[in-house]
């Protein structure tokens, strides 16, 4: 069973131990692991060209994770 947690990087390189084709992801999954939990909490803010960014970034590995897995994209 995969740990709970909130580190889109721990679950990245978790999947990367059964195929390493997906280590390209990283680059995408790094900025986006300010957004997992932080930007929830008073204090962060992300302007809106960060929020474009980052959505662009999670489209981008979603695409990847779901063609890897033969799901429709």
């Amino acid at each position: 069973m995969p740990p709970r947690t909130h580190s889109l990087i721990l679950m990245l390189d978790l999947l990367r131990a059964r195929d390493p084709t997906l280590r390209a992801l990283r680059r995408k999954l790094k900025p986006l692991a300010r957004y997992a939990v932080d930007i929830r909490y008073p204090g962060m803010r992300a302007s809106r060209r960060q929020a474009l960014a980052a959505l662009r970034h999670a489209e981008e590995v979603r695409r990847a994770i779901r063609a890897q897995l033969g799901l429709p994209v």
